[in-house]
């Protein structure tokens, strides 16, 4: 933290006469120079707030948001330009901002499960086609998770700050699902030959992130909200959504053939690996990501 200073110490000579301050920022001319500032200009990072007040606050004249949190510092009246996440919920100022939540209250959250939020979410480019594609973004969905709020997608734009986003799509009472949904939540279960144990802690440490979607078995029999209650309560991860695709919209667009799959995606949210068959294809992609590669399907 900037250390505030005397604002008449700033502007007074060593004499004891007042220094030329062309901008009337309340700096002298000098010493803006020293600092890298414009001296004719009051506002050099144009946040909103003088160069002057922005060192008697602690914040930096030269960077329009000092806390890195989407909010620039003149706009932080009723939050703090020095604590980009002032109620301490998980979500920085700017995106609960961005999102409609208040960013002083720490129950006034984006997710209720701390799910990721992306403050630009409107301004993600969707693709026009009506499957998927390698290197093409995924289509926006917006689906309700366990706790009954409304999820989107798009808010898993991590802008470099994971290396690869697993969809695992599956169905109720699929025993093929509920085998990898026991052997990523457990991880005392072993599955002999298996190679993607890093995998399970790369998505214990974030570096891996997943969302887990339940869809409709068949067209005649809907999934229902039920359902993620029940995968939850069996095969549950903290900070790992589970989604439901009632009607198999994203089901159908990503031609899921049989369940589980899973689709890799990148931090565009591009997607970077997937057989609609064949859900080792997006788990290797998720070693490579985390340097470790397995050359040959263990089964």
């Amino acid at each position: 933290m900037r250390t505030a200073l005397s604002l008449s110490l700033l502007v007074a000579c060593s004499d004891g006469v007042i220094a030329p301050d062309a901008d009337g920022d309340g700096l002298s001319d000098a010493l803006e120079i020293r600092l890298g500032l414009q001296p004719r200009v009051p506002d050099s990072d144009a946040d909103g707030l003088a160069d002057g007040d922005e060192l008697g606050r602690g914040t930096d004249p030269l960077r329009a948001d000092t806390d890195g949190d989407g909010l620039t510092d003149g706009d932080e009246s009723t939050t703090d330009p020095l604590d980009s996440d002032v109620d301490d919920d998980g979500y920085p100022d700017g995106v609960e901002v961005a999102r409609g939540s208040d960013p002083t209250d720490p129950t006034s959250i984006v997710y209720q499960g701390g799910w990721p939020a992306f403050a630009k979410v409107d301004d993600l480019e969707e693709p026009l086609s009506e499957r998927w594609g390698f290197g093409e973004r995924i289509r926006r969905f917006v689906l309700q998770d366990q706790h009954g709020q409304d999820v989107d997608l798009y808010d898993w734009f991590t802008a470099d700050e994971t290396d690869v986003v697993l969809i695992l799509v599956v169905a109720p009472n699929c025993p093929a699902c509920r085998a990898m949904g026991e052997w990523m939540s457990n991880t005392a279960y072993e599955v002999p030959g298996l190679p993607y144990d890093p995998v399970r802690k790369g998505i214990a440490v974030g570096a891996t992130r997943l969302v887990v979607v339940v869809t409709a078995p068949s067209e005649s029999t809907p999934a229902i909200p039920a359902d993620l209650l029940v995968w939850e309560g069996l095969f549950g991860i903290d900070g790992v959504p589970v989604l439901l695709d009632a009607d198999g919209a994203l089901a159908s667009y990503a031609e899921v053939q049989q369940r589980p799959a899973v689709m890799g995606l990148n931090d565009q949210l591009e997607v970077i690996a997937y057989e609609p068959t064949v859900p080792e294809v997006a788990l290797n992609q998720a070693l490579f990501q985390l340097g470790t590669y397995v050359y040959e399907y263990p089964y």
